[in-house]
């Protein structure tokens, strides 16, 4: 896993990818195999490929459902693909694991007032 950060830092995506999915495959204790998932994702996204971050970030919420950053990372990538009711979600429970995430707060509104606004009449949706 530590390569794959060094090679994700370097710009080098592919390998970084690589080496996070060996890591998981190696199906490591579950806060390692949470941070390769997030890492990944985190990868993928650099990549444009938002469908495999959604992914990773779900599985490492399955892995580690306690963890706030993965809701909260998930949510960042729901707001912006319009997915307004999911990022509220997200952003929820990462409040309510971290009530002191005020990023979390600040998204969750932002959601609130798009999903209001892109419902108003006349609006292109």
């Amino acid at each position: 896993m530590d390569r794959g950060i060094e090679r994700q830092a370097k710009g080098d995506l592919d390998g970084a990818i690589e080496d996070f999915t060996k890591t998981i495959s190696l199906k490591p204790q579950p806060l390692i195999l949470a941070a390769a998932y997030n890492n990944r994702a985190n990868a993928l996204i650099s990549k444009h490929d938002l469908a495999g971050a959604i992914s990773d970030y779900g599985k490492a919420i399955e892995v580690l459902p306690g963890d706030p950053e993965n809701y909260y990372n998930r949510g960042v990538l729901f707001l912006n693909q319009s997915d307004y009711d999911q990022a509220i979600a997200d952003f929820s429970k990462a409040i309510e694991l971290a009530p002191g995430l005020t990023l979390a707060y600040n998204n969750r509104a932002n959601a609130r007032k798009a999903k209001v606004t892109s419902k108003e009449p006349g609006r292109l949706q």
